[in-house]
């Protein structure tokens, strides 16, 4: 028979392995790292939100971007803003997307998802069209290689061995005994 307090060790161990994988679904929607603050874009103002906060090469990036007027501050919501990524050597657009707050939980963002195969420094360029008029701003995206080990895997793995060395354990006892 197994003891309480391992049981409660195990049950404990699954609710933090959960509460990382549901944190991690969590912050993949909406702000994120502040990479652009205030950036001035024609009549607008403009701050940018990147997920994760260092984009790995091949996993996905979210953006989210919010739109103010330059005057008064106050959000611009029917904007159109368009999002390009430029090949890092020759500045070419390599992929071009229409960011929107459709489907954003925080109508006061717009958002896009975009993977980037390649670890390199992306020039991004936004282009808002509202109507006070039309402005673009552009920044750096850092994007760096993918880890060797991946950490969920990791803990994935380190779990499994852990409940797979106890479930030996308890089966020896209850043999044993």
């Amino acid at each position: 028979m197994i003891a309480r307090w391992k049981i409660g060790l195990y049950a404990f161990m699954l609710l933090a392995l959960l509460l990382g994988i549901a944190s991690e679904i969590v912050q993949a929607h909406g702000g994120g790292d502040l990479i652009v603050s205030k950036a001035s874009a024609g009549p607008y103002w403009v701050s940018v939100w990147v997920s994760p906060a260092e984009p790995i090469a091949g996993q996905e990036v979210h953006v989210s971007v919010a739109v103010t007027t330059a005057v008064s501050e106050q959000p611009i919501l029917d904007a159109k803003v368009q999002l390009q990524v430029h090949h890092p050597e020759t500045n070419n657009p390599l992929l071009t997307r229409q960011v929107t707050n459709t489907e954003s939980t925080n109508k006061l963002l717009y958002e896009t998802d975009f993977i980037l195969d390649e670890a390199a420094t992306y020039p991004l360029t936004l282009q808002i069209s509202a109507t006070d008029g039309e402005g673009t701003i552009t920044f750096p995206l850092i994007v760096q290689p993918p880890d060797i080990f991946n950490s969920f895997l990791l803990t994935i793995l380190g779990f499994s061995l852990f409940v797979l060395y106890a479930a030996y354990r308890t089966w020896k006892i209850t043999r044993d005994t």
